[in-house]
């Protein structure tokens, strides 16, 4: 239907939009954008504004194919054209914080939350960044607000475990990170973070069955592939576990498992503290 639409009225740009928008759901990224930018093109002019939505949605394209720059960009024109648009702040901000840039985050998330207090993933976002700053209260709040306006947030949920870390409240830490790999069962940062909490809990049996279990369901190149990444500090959105902690039981582990994997297990004890 839009097809015949673009077809037939070729100078409207709405139907570029929806065709776009229909590209995007069947994940035809290329075929996606293109349309935006024709149905934009189309838009502006004095009698035509460009539409925030048109930059909105090219920017989640983008995103999605790790053109960050360009992402940053449309964001920025949708906000100007339409200054109380929450959702785009939120997602500026989520750029922000991966390119490590917290406090520009922070006001993205601020700006958010001004113009829509029920956006519960700006207020979980922002916690995150409350958390880096150290600001463990007022991220703990921020974390629930979420949970609040959203049932079942597994992002708040890791939030929380993270935060409960922090403050040494260990048994509601392993609540909190428990639930997210209940829906996550794989999710490695989230084992890491477990593993931690574990040990420093003095959990030592189950912390043993955890590392067990997460040997067998983990492959270990994934495994090794994050460690490296956090080790490098590549991860600016995420709050990485301590590896001083980590590596000294992932290495005995994998060394009480098999001789296969006794390379990755000699060179974390390694690292580690080796405790």
């Amino acid at each position: 239907m839009w097809m015949d639409a673009v077809d037939k009225n070729p100078q409207l740009p709405r139907p570029y939009h929806n065709l776009a928008k229909y590209y995007d759901d069947m994940g035809y990224r290329e075929k996606e954008i293109t349309l935006y930018h024709q149905g934009l093109a189309l838009e502006r002019g004095p009698s035509r504004p460009s539409h925030h939505m048109t930059h909105y949605n090219l920017a989640l394209a983008y995103i999605s194919i790790d053109q960050k720059e360009r992402a940053i960009e449309h964001l920025r024109k949708a906000i100007e054209l339409a200054p109380g648009f929450s959702s785009a702040y939120n997602n500026l901000g989520v750029l922000m914080m991966k390119q490590g840039k917290y406090a520009e985050a922070f006001n993205n998330f601020m700006s958010a939350l001004t113009y829509d207090e029920q956006n519960a993933i700006a207020h979980n976002n922002l916690a995150f960044i409350l958390l880096k700053q150290g600001r463990l209260e007022e991220a703990l709040s921020e974390s629930r607000e979420a949970l609040t306006l959203k049932k079942d947030f597994v992002r708040a949920f890791y939030n929380l475990g993270i935060i409960y870390k922090h403050q040494k409240q260990f048994s509601k830490a392993k609540h909190y990170l428990g639930l997210v790999l209940k829906k996550r069962r794989k999710d490695i940062m989230t084992r890491l973070h477990m593993i931690e909490v574990l040990y420093l809990n003095n959990e030592t049996k189950l912390l043993k069955e955890f590392l067990t279990q997460t040997l067998l369901i983990i492959p270990a190149e994934k495994l090794d592939s994050l460690i490296k990444e956090i080790a490098a500090n590549n991860i600016p959105d995420d709050e990485p576990p301590d590896l001083q902690i980590i590596l000294p039981l992932l290495g005995r582990a994998y060394l009480e498992r098999s001789e296969r994997f006794k390379e990755y297990g000699s060179r974390y004890l390694e690292k580690g503290k080796g405790n």
